[in-house]
Parts: C-alpha cells; structure tokens; sequence
C-alpha cells in the first residue's frame, strides 16, 4: 500500500486540528470504545504506543508564524517549555532570515513540567518573524502545555 495519504481530524471541544501522514486507512470508526482503522489489507485496532508495526512514531506540531505583534525586529531572550515526554524532544526555532537553531528538551514523565525548562535562545538569532517546531525523537510520548517567550525589542537597523 503506497504512503500517499494523509488524514484530517477535527477536535470539536478543543478546535484542534491534527493532521496523519502514512496513516493509509480508507475508514475509520469507534466500536464498543475500540477505535479501528480499515484498508485494503483488513480492519486493524488503533491502540496507543510508541510504535507502528516496530517503526517509532515520528510526531511533531509547527505553530504559527508569530512577530508576537510588534513589528520590530527581535532576539528571544529565552523561551519557557511547558510540557511532558518519556523520551527527547527536539525544539526547532527559526526566524525570517532563515537562522535556524535547535534545542533538545529532556524527558520528564513525572507530569506536566509545573515549572517548564528554560532554553537560552542564541543571541545571534534575531528577526522579525518566528517560526517553532517541536518533534519527538524515537516516536516518544510528549505533550506540550505551553510555550511562552521573553522578547528583547531591538531598534530597527540594529
């Protein structure tokens, strides 16, 4: 079966959408609190894991494009994770000149880090715009509550 599909799933209670690549199930449906996913090859259950048929679960989010509404350049000064994971977490930021930096968040499964981990944005990184991604890293369980940002504003030219 070709990995040319992707699905769209709605979460109606938290206007989220999540988006399935390689994922090729022609149907799905909830049976006696069981979910189950259809093909070609037959009906298979959907439970949770870390894996796929032995292959890790490759997941990750991109927010947003953000000038966190002022039109000044900017450096983050640093940038506050909320979150929980069993395994790495791989933070990406970028910003409009095409700078590109990453992070690793470690694991923490004790429950939703109430404090966050602090990541030290580079201060050569600065820009306008700001793109972040987070990725797991060997199909890892996480969860992200939030995450917050300390801007400095730079004069323009500088």
């Amino acid at each position: 079966m070709a990995d040319d599909r992707f699905g769209l799933c709605l979460n109606l209670k938290l206007n989220a959408i999540s988006q399935y690549v390689a994922f090729n199930f022609n149907s799905f449906a909830i049976f006696n609190g069981v979910p189950l996913g259809a093909s070609t090859d037959g009906i298979f259950e959907l439970d949770s894991g870390q894996t796929d048929n032995t292959q890790a679960i490759k997941a990750f989010f991109e927010l947003v494009t953000t000038d966190f509404g002022k039109t000044s350049p900017k450096r983050l000064r640093n940038v506050k994770v909320n979150y929980e994971t069993s395994g790495y977490l791989l933070v990406n930021i970028k910003t409009d000149d095409e700078k590109e930096v990453e992070y690793n968040l470690v694991p923490d499964k004790t429950g939703q880090r109430q404090y966050g981990q602090k990541i030290p944005v580079s201060r050569s990184q600065q820009g306008v715009f700001w793109m972040f991604r987070v990725d797991n890293l060997g199909g890892c369980d996480f969860s992200v509550d939030s995450i917050d940002t300390l801007l400095v504003l730079l004069h323009p030219g500088r």
